[in-house]
């Protein structure tokens, strides 16, 4: 079952799209190649056990999506990038990676799409159980 994610003010729902072959297009827009390979290059770079599972992909009530790997288990992250050091759900892996895989094709690729999609997924996160873990990582 998606996790479903509230504060008192608002309430967006995780749903798992299920043909999750047809949402990186969607989501990174004509640079979906690049973000699907990114996506998964930063995942193994910070996890080294995310090879073992298989990815879905997210929608939230607001427009946009995310992908997270499927696993009940947590992940173990170290970004040496920021000296981020954590452990998180995969479902907060999953949107750490989709928020800097958005905020990469909007710095280096000027992509609108993933503009939007980059805020509308920090807005989510922000409602998040493991937000502050979530923020941590991106900083």
């Amino acid at each position: 079952m998606p996790p479903t994610h509230q504060t008192d003010v608002l309430c967006i729902d995780g749903n798992l799209i299920p043909d999750s072959v047809n949402a990186p297009p969607s989501l990174f827009g004509q640079h979906y190649l690049l973000g699907e390979g990114l996506t998964l290059g930063l995942a193994s770079m910070w996890s080294p056990n995310v090879y073992d599972h298989v990815w879905d992909t997210f929608s939230i009530g607001n427009g946009s999506a995310y992908h997270a790997p499927r696993s009940d288990d947590p992940f173990h992250l170290q970004i040496d990038s920021n000296g981020y050091t954590g452990v998180m759900s995969a479902d907060a892996f999953g949107i750490v990676v989709t928020m800097t895989v958005l905020r990469f094709l909007v710095n280096e690729k000027r992509s609108l799409k993933a503009s939007i999609h980059y805020n509308a997924l920090r807005s989510y996160a922000g409602t998040h159980p493991e937000a502050q873990e979530i923020f941590q990582a991106l900083d």
